[in-house]
């Protein structure tokens, strides 16, 4: 199960609430703003999925809430998840065309296309043309667009989750081992996925590198690159974050003009990641407790037509980490086609472990969840359930690392 099907799946039918406010057509505020958010997803599919309109009943779809009686309420919205429970955003029941809405969870939630994914599902059910395992349209709606927490909460959240899908064009300078520099232009497609599991992140990337023909050192054809890395803060302080960061990559890397090199390659560090403004940070070696050596710097800049500038200047060129990389220029944006994004996705096979690992994420940030919440007497098996899940996810993690590393090794030339 997907995690935007693992969101969807929250939002099933319920027998009628005994606490909250009724209002047929929105006469809530709350209420009145969930109707709002269906015709901006409406007009959302009017735009951006034209041939939806032959298959759907869009004015009647808009006219929905009128027809609805829309239950907000205080209390839990509690459903079957994954084996065990889950507080929902919103649930549904057809046969008398109502619809709860949890108010804190609903007034929680900043994301807009998670709010206007949710409405759009929850009358979609109405009309019997979505339901609990069915999300022909809701799920597309929630996966075509920009990059997007798809738990349906904020950070921090038991199911933290984000996907994203870029293009990037790079210019990077190289050290030869003669003396001077080498520039490299090339682009990639790349998508990206992340996992937050009780203060960890694990964070997938998977990318094809086409570098531009005749550059001196270029190959002449894409090549897949895939790096998978970990993140665990150790502690914050007020200058920035100490963490542990480990990274491992394979893949193809420029040998010469018409050649490349399958490349493995695994990092493992304690670093200090430094604030110098909102769009700037520098990193640091971190050991005995204190900041060593400068190693890179990091700046962002949003450009006029939404794309990120993403600058890194390597400051210790003798690290292993750099391996002779003085900078970096990415221009990047989240203009990845559906398209592409399959395309690249097949040829990785990367999308159903994309899948199995949000699954065991959300598994595992429900068990991490309740075992915050035990007491005595089920503290010990809360944290036994907890652990099993976190190894459940580490060790499909590094399945996929192995598969990739068979697949791609055997297509390197």
């Amino acid at each position: 199960m997907s995690m935007l099907a693992f969101l969807l799946t929250s939002l099933i039918s319920l027998p009628a609430m005994a606490e909250g406010t009724s209002i047929r057509g929105g006469g809530d505020e709350l209420a009145l703003d969930f109707a709002i958010t269906l015709r901006a997803a409406v007009a959302e599919v009017r735009e951006r999925f034209p041939t939806w309109g032959t298959e759907l009943d869009l004015a009647g779809l808009e006219a929905a809430p009128d027809r609805t009686t829309i239950f907000v309420t205080s209390a839990a919205l509690v459903v079957p998840a994954g084996g065990g429970e889950q507080e929902s955003v919103a649930a549904n029941d057809p046969s008398s065309r109502t619809i709860w809405i949890n108010r804190s969870r609903w007034e929680g939630i900043s994301n807009g296309r998670i709010r206007r994914a949710i409405a759009l599902h929850e009358f979609l059910s109405l009309e019997k043309i979505e339901g609990t395992g069915r999300y022909p349209y809701s799920l597309r709606f929630l996966a075509g667009g920009e990059a997007t927490l798809l738990s349906g909460q904020e950070a921090p959240s038991p199911a933290n989750w984000q996907h994203l899908r870029f293009r990037c064009n790079t210019r990077g300078k190289f050290a030869k081992p003669s003396g001077g520099t080498l520039s490299s232009l090339g682009g990639s497609i790349a998508v990206q996925s992340s996992w937050r599991i009780a203060g960890r992140v694990f964070e997938l990337r998977y990318a094809l590198l086409a570098y531009d023909k005749g550059e001196e050192g270029a190959p002449k054809f894409p090549m897949p690159r895939f790096e998978q890395s970990y993140r665990a803060t150790e502690s914050d302080r007020a200058d920035g974050t100490v963490y542990e960061a480990r990274r491992r990559t394979l893949g193809g890397t420029p040998a010469s003009e018409s050649t490349a090199l399958f490349e493995r390659s695994s990092s493992a560090a304690l670093l200090f990641e430094e604030r110098l403004s909102t769009e700037a940070t520098r990193t640091w070696s971190w050991e005995a407790g204190r900041k060593r050596s400068a190693l890179w710097q990091t700046r962002t800049r949003r450009r006029p037509d939404g794309s990120r500038e993403i600058t890194q200047d390597w400051l210790n060129a003798s690290s292993l980490a750099s391996r002779g990389q003085i900078s970096e220029q990415r221009v990047c944006s989240e203009d990845l086609t559906e398209g592409e994004w399959l395309s690249s996705a097949a040829r990785a096979e990367i999308g159903p472990w994309i899948e199995t690992l949000t699954e065991l994420s959300s598994r595992a940030n429900v068990a991490a969840a309740q075992l915050a919440a035990c007491n005595p007497e089920n503290c010990a098996a809360r944290e036994t359930r907890a652990e099993g899940a976190l190894a459940a996810f580490e060790a499909t993690w590094d399945d996929l690392y192995r598969a990739m590393e068979a697949k791609l090794e055997t297509r390197a030339p």
